[in-house]
Order: C-alpha cells, then sequence, then structure tokens
C-alpha cells in the first residue's frame, strides 16, 4: 500500500515542450519534458519510478522511467513519455490540459507515492515546429481515404495509356502531378504560417493534412508535398521530403538502380542515394508542366 502524507521527496517538472496531437504515438518512446526527483530525506530511497497521467488524453498512467537509487540529498533526471490515444486528434485548438506526475519509491522498506499536478499545453492536430523537420512525416498517410481514392481513381484512368517502354513508377507519378494541376489545385503561402519563416525554429506551423488540401484545393509548399507524397504513397511508391534553406519539396524513388539511373538521367534530373534514384518535384509548380 502507498503512504502519503509529509514527505521530503520531490517530483516537478525541469522542462517541458508543446505536445502535438499529429505525434501523439510518438511520445510512447519519445519525452517531450523531464521530472527531477529530489530526494531531500535522510536516508536513500530506492526502486524510483516515475508515472505521467493525462486522463482526458489517455487510458492509464504510463511509466516513464526508473532509477534503482537515489541517494539522500540527491536527485534524478527523468524524461517524460506517454501512451496517448488517438482522441487528442479531436483537440479543436489549443488547451492547457491538466495532468499528474506521479513519483513512487520506497523508504526503508516503506513505499510511498508523491502526485505533482502539472498544465501541459496541448495544441490542435494541424499544428508542428520546425525545429525538427522530420517531424513532417508524420502528416503523409497512404490511407487517408481522401488521397488514396484520388490516386487509385487516377491510377486506374491512365493505366490503359501507360507505356510499357517507360517506367512505370515515373509515368504514374506524373499522371499524379498532372491530375492535381487539372483539379486546380493552387499554391499559396500564408505569410502568418510559412515554412520559410518557421523552419528551424520553435514557432508553430500549420500543416494541412492530405483530405484538407484535397477539400481546400489550395496549400503551401510543405501542405503540397505532404499532399504529393501520399498520393504517392497510396500507389506504393516510396516518397520522401528534401528540405532548403526556406523551402521543402517531394521527390520519389524509382524502381531502378542508381547505376540505370545515372545511365537515363543525369545529376541534373535525379538524386542518386544508398545506391537508388530519387526524383525531385516541385509540386508548388501545378501549372507548369512535370517536366518543369
Amino acid at each position: 500500500e502507498a503512504f502519503s502524507g509529509e514527505q521530503n521527496v520531490s517530483g516537478d517538472l525541469s522542462s517541458l515542450e508543446p505536445v502535438f496531437p499529429a505525434l501523439y504515438s510518438w511520445y510512447a518512446g519519445n519525452s517531450f519534458g523531464s521530472v527531477v526527483v529530489q530526494n531531500f530525506e535522510a536516508e536513500d530511497i530506492s526502486n524510483v519510478r516515475v508515472y505521467f497521467y493525462l486522463e482526458q488524453f489517455m487510458n492509464q498512467k504510463t511509466l516513464c522511467g526508473s532509477a534503482s537509487r537515489v541517494k539522500s540529498g540527491k536527485a534524478v533526471e527523468i524524461g517524460l513519455k506517454a501512451i496517448f490515444n488517438p482522441t487528442m486528434l479531436s483537440v479543436a485548438e489549443k488547451t492547457n490540459s491538466k495532468a499528474n506526475i506521479i513519483v513512487e519509491y520506497y523508504r526503508l522498506g516503506k513505499r510511498y507515492s508523491i502526485e505533482t499536478p502539472v498544465t501541459i499545453p496541448i495544441y490542435n492536430p494541424n499544428a508542428m515546429s520546425w525545429d525538427d523537420d522530420r517531424r513532417a512525416a508524420v502528416f503523409v498517410s497512404a490511407n487517408n481515404s481522401c488521397a488514396l481514392e484520388f490516386a487509385k481513381y487516377v491510377a486506374s484512368a491512365v493505366r490503359n495509356s501507360m507505356s510499357r517502354k517507360r517506367n512505370e513508377t515515373l509515368q504514374l507519378a506524373q499522371a499524379v502531378f498532372g491530375a492535381l494541376s487539372e483539379y486546380g489545385m493552387r499554391y499559396v503561402v500564408d505569410p502568418s504560417s510559412s515554412y520559410s519563416a518557421n523552419v528551424g525554429t520553435t514557432s508553430i506551423d500549420f500543416l494541412q493534412f492530405p483530405h484538407q488540401t484535397l477539400k481546400f484545393k489550395a496549400g503551401d509548399c510543405d501542405d503540397l508535398s505532404i499532399l504529393y507524397c501520399s498520393l504517392l504513397e497510396s500507389l506504393g511508391i516510396e516518397s520522401a521530403f528534401i528540405t532548403v534553406p526556406g523551402h521543402i519539396y517531394a521527390a520519389f524513388c524509382l524502381d531502378i538502380s542508381e547505376e540505370e539511373g545515372r545511365k537515363i538521367y543525369g545529376d541534373d534530373e535525379a538524386i542518386f542515394h544508398d545506391g537508388r534514384t530519387w526524383i525531385p518535384v516541385e509540386v508548388t509548380m501545378t501549372q507548369d508542366s512535370f517536366a518543369a
């Protein structure tokens, strides 16, 4: 049984980052802050365990980490982790949610538990910071129903007219690009939330999911790259993001080797990486040709 009452052990936040719903499953193995467990007791404490629980978005408390022993007058820092559930994706706007940090430990053979209430900032599902641009990949989904329907329709429409003499992957990628142009997709820049303004910073950007960009028929460079990669992934074509200062665009992998790719494409038209051939695509140029 856990004992409560006056105790000389504390478990307090030492750092905290915003929580982004789009990354909800990522936090099960990656920390979004840290807790310092300080032992002010005259004796050492042992079997120290730190848990995190946010009732609104979690089914049960998550074990963040543990320490076998914390000596008297010493402290240990443990990263905050959480197994959030998909209900996080229903958050309409930024909210400050009440959570608890729970520290359990043993002192002189008795088990103790302390709880510290904390406030966790949780953003809306479209929010993301660009301090780590790899995070944008969570918005790419091969199973997004709208993207899947769009891509499969395009593939079926062009299948009979595809040339056996040309690379099938290249033709499908070209067809998807052309379909976006025919669909009326437009490149627009939101001056208050652009990739160029936010890249490499902790500023919060608004990224659209594939179905949103299809609905709006518009997006900036990150939105269009997310959509295009999702459409390609729906067709089984491996895709990637390329980031350069102030800009992000897409690339897809041809099912040919680097050696074969170099014979067909020069360094001006293709990227060769780890023995594979990749074709970069500037998706913001939907009003131009695929070749351009």
